[in-house]
């Protein structure tokens, strides 16, 4: 469990409402509040897949947004 001490980067808040869990949105949860969502992000829930140093993500479009807020990924797209 992060305790939020283990590094010195700051954590950027995203913009908007946390989705109703009573009524989730079709596709990603962070859809309607992600800068980066495409067409996809709105139709299919992304599955969660590790990116190395125990981190893991649910994003469509991780390989393509590496690099921004320092996301690095370990695993490449088949």
């Amino acid at each position: 469990i992060p305790t939020g001490l283990e590094g010195s980067k700051k954590l950027e808040s995203i913009e908007g409402m946390p989705p109703d869990l009573n009524n989730m949105p079709e596709g990603c949860p962070f859809a309607p509040r992600c800068k980066f969502k495409g067409e996809l992000c709105t139709k299919v829930r992304p599955e969660m897949r590790k990116l190395g140093n125990g981190h893991e993500v649910a994003c469509h479009y991780t390989e393509k947004l590496e690099g921004v807020s320092g996301l690095q990924s370990s695993e490449k797209k088949v």
